[in-house]
Protein backbone atom coordinates (compact mmCIF):
# COMPACT_ATOMS: atom_id res chain seq x y z
CA UNK A 1 0.00 0.00 0.00
CA UNK A 2 2.93 2.30 0.97
CA UNK A 3 4.58 1.54 -2.67
CA UNK A 4 1.18 2.63 -4.35
CA UNK A 5 0.80 5.52 -2.68
CA UNK A 6 4.87 6.94 -3.67
CA UNK A 7 3.88 5.73 -7.17
CA UNK A 8 0.70 8.22 -7.45
CA UNK A 9 2.99 11.06 -5.48
CA UNK A 10 5.58 10.81 -8.15
CA UNK A 11 3.47 10.72 -10.48
CA UNK A 12 1.95 14.12 -9.16
CA UNK A 13 5.06 15.46 -8.77
CA UNK A 14 6.23 14.84 -12.59
CA UNK A 15 2.66 16.60 -14.10
CA UNK A 16 2.97 19.83 -11.32
CA UNK A 17 6.87 20.20 -12.37
CA UNK A 18 8.00 23.09 -14.46
CA UNK A 19 7.19 23.51 -18.10
CA UNK A 20 10.12 23.39 -19.80
CA UNK A 21 10.89 26.98 -21.45
CA UNK A 22 10.07 26.45 -25.39
CA UNK A 23 13.43 28.65 -26.07
CA UNK A 24 15.55 25.83 -24.56
CA UNK A 25 13.80 22.92 -26.09
CA UNK A 26 16.69 21.31 -28.25
CA UNK A 27 14.58 21.40 -31.50
CA UNK A 28 14.67 25.34 -30.94
CA UNK A 29 18.60 25.58 -30.20
CA UNK A 30 19.88 23.15 -33.01
CA UNK A 31 17.87 24.80 -35.54
CA UNK A 32 20.00 28.13 -34.75
CA UNK A 33 22.90 27.33 -32.79
CA UNK A 34 25.24 29.89 -32.14
CA UNK A 35 28.37 30.93 -29.69
CA UNK A 36 27.18 31.69 -26.06
CA UNK A 37 26.09 34.77 -24.42
CA UNK A 38 29.38 35.96 -22.56
CA UNK A 39 27.67 39.78 -21.98
CA UNK A 40 27.86 40.85 -18.29
CA UNK A 41 28.52 43.92 -15.76
CA UNK A 42 29.54 41.87 -12.75
CA UNK A 43 30.71 38.54 -11.95
CA UNK A 44 27.13 37.09 -10.16
CA UNK A 45 26.08 37.52 -14.60
CA UNK A 46 28.04 34.67 -15.32
CA UNK A 47 28.75 30.69 -15.02
CA UNK A 48 30.61 28.20 -16.61
CA UNK A 49 29.49 25.92 -19.32
CA UNK A 50 32.12 22.98 -20.20
CA UNK A 51 31.75 22.01 -23.88
CA UNK A 52 33.78 19.58 -26.48
CA UNK A 53 36.66 20.95 -27.88
CA UNK A 54 37.55 18.44 -30.15
CA UNK A 55 37.05 15.18 -31.06
CA UNK A 56 39.58 13.57 -28.99
CA UNK A 57 36.97 14.58 -25.80
CA UNK A 58 39.22 17.46 -24.82
CA UNK A 59 37.01 20.17 -22.81
CA UNK A 60 37.03 24.02 -23.05
CA UNK A 61 34.94 25.20 -19.57
CA UNK A 62 34.09 29.01 -20.86
CA UNK A 63 32.37 31.96 -19.36
CA UNK A 64 28.46 32.49 -20.15
CA UNK A 65 25.88 35.15 -19.21
CA UNK A 66 24.05 33.33 -16.32
CA UNK A 67 20.62 34.11 -18.75
CA UNK A 68 22.07 31.91 -21.39
CA UNK A 69 23.62 28.79 -19.43
CA UNK A 70 20.23 26.53 -20.18
CA UNK A 71 20.68 27.55 -23.74
CA UNK A 72 23.88 26.79 -24.25
CA UNK A 73 23.88 23.23 -22.32
CA UNK A 74 21.49 22.01 -24.39
CA UNK A 75 22.97 23.10 -27.63
CA UNK A 76 26.24 21.69 -26.21
CA UNK A 77 24.54 18.42 -24.86
CA UNK A 78 21.69 18.32 -27.72
CA UNK A 79 23.45 19.31 -31.01
CA UNK A 80 27.17 19.40 -30.42
CA UNK A 81 29.77 20.70 -33.07
CA UNK A 82 32.43 17.46 -32.49
CA UNK A 83 30.53 14.48 -32.45
CA UNK A 84 32.73 11.92 -34.15
CA UNK A 85 35.62 10.38 -31.76
CA UNK A 86 38.63 10.11 -32.79
CA UNK A 87 41.59 7.86 -31.57
CA UNK A 88 43.35 10.38 -29.71
CA UNK A 89 43.83 11.50 -26.25
CA UNK A 90 42.14 13.88 -24.39
CA UNK A 91 44.19 16.90 -23.58
CA UNK A 92 43.16 18.68 -19.85
CA UNK A 93 40.13 21.27 -20.28
CA UNK A 94 41.36 24.57 -21.17
CA UNK A 95 39.28 28.31 -19.81
CA UNK A 96 39.04 31.03 -21.61
CA UNK A 97 42.51 32.39 -20.49
CA UNK A 98 44.27 29.00 -22.16
CA UNK A 99 45.06 28.29 -18.46
CA UNK A 100 44.10 24.39 -18.07
CA UNK A 101 42.72 22.24 -15.24
CA UNK A 102 46.03 20.96 -14.52
CA UNK A 103 46.11 24.28 -13.02
CA UNK A 104 43.44 24.30 -10.15
CA UNK A 105 39.33 24.42 -10.18
CA UNK A 106 37.71 26.84 -12.76
CA UNK A 107 36.46 30.11 -11.97
CA UNK A 108 34.39 32.21 -13.99
CA UNK A 109 34.27 36.41 -13.71
CA UNK A 110 33.04 39.34 -15.49
CA UNK A 111 36.15 40.88 -17.41
CA UNK A 112 36.01 43.53 -19.57
CA UNK A 113 31.95 42.53 -19.54
CA UNK A 114 32.45 39.42 -20.87
CA UNK A 115 32.66 36.00 -18.68
CA UNK A 116 35.79 34.84 -18.78
CA UNK A 117 36.60 31.35 -17.23
CA UNK A 118 40.01 30.85 -15.53
CA UNK A 119 41.69 27.60 -13.64
CA UNK A 120 42.90 29.25 -10.71
CA UNK A 121 46.33 27.83 -8.96
CA UNK A 122 45.87 25.90 -6.04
Amino acid sequence: MKLAGFVVLLAACRVAGPTPDPAVTSRAVCAAPRPPTRACTVDADCAVVFLNRDCCGTGHATGVSVSDRPRAEVQERECPGVVARCECQAQPTVADDGSTEHSGSVSVRCVERACRTSFLPR
